[in-house]
């Protein structure tokens, strides 16, 4: 979905996509959509983040959308990454913070317990649930310099408020609703934007 997105708000520039999926359902949606659409410039691959089917250096940006926190080995993923960017290739990154999540769903056990029921449906939905500080690592190790840090803070209204913030604001935003917002759904999310060096 977000392929299709960024090649519309970028139509004045030739951009080619290569999309890489996991699910070979996804590739047949994406080619689905690109014959409703008449979207010619995506190259639909199947593959998987920890072995991109890319060549080295051949790349020059790439998004990661809701993908690291599903991934077994994220810093594997994170130096696949880096192998088939080209220098000066940049990487986008948003993943669910992990931080946030994992106090609401504490809190709501608790308050599952206290009310004498079962701890309702299964919350761990992310297969390798990363923070931010977690997610810098992996591609400060790889070789990225990172360049931001944001979050997206989702909070529960009928229209979805995305603000974006600066790391050490978003913190204290994030403590702020932690405490406002007891028992109430709201979701963070890490927004990164790395890049691979020159001469790397």
């Amino acid at each position: 979905y977000l392929t299709f997105d960024y090649l519309n708000r970028n139509a004045d520039k030739r951009i080619e996509a290569i999309c890489v999926d996991v699910l070979p359902e996804h590739m047949e949606c994406v080619r689905a959509r690109q014959k409703d659409n008449g979207i010619g410039q995506i190259l639909p691959i199947l593959g998987d983040a920890e072995n991109l089917p890319l060549k080295a250096g051949t790349i020059h940006g790439i998004i990661s959308s809701e993908c690291m926190e599903h991934v077994p080995n994220p810093q594997k993923c994170a130096k696949e990454m880096f192998r088939v960017l080209a220098p000066a290739g940049q990487v986008l990154i948003s993943t669910p913070n992990r931080g946030p999540y994992k106090r609401f769903h504490g809190v709501r056990l608790a308050l599952r317990r206290m009310l004498g029921e079962g701890p309702g449906p299964r919350e761990d939905f992310f297969d390798n649930p990363l923070d931010h500080k977690d997610l810098a690592l992996y591609l400060r190790n790889a070789g990225f310099r990172i360049e931001r840090i944001e979050f997206a803070v989702k909070v529960p209204m009928a229209k979805r408020l995305l603000i974006l913030v600066p790391e050490k604001l978003a913190l204290g935003i994030i403590n702020l609703l932690e405490r406002i917002l007891i028992g109430r759904y709201f979701g963070v999310n890490t927004l990164i934007k790395c890049v691979k060096p020159n001469g790397r």
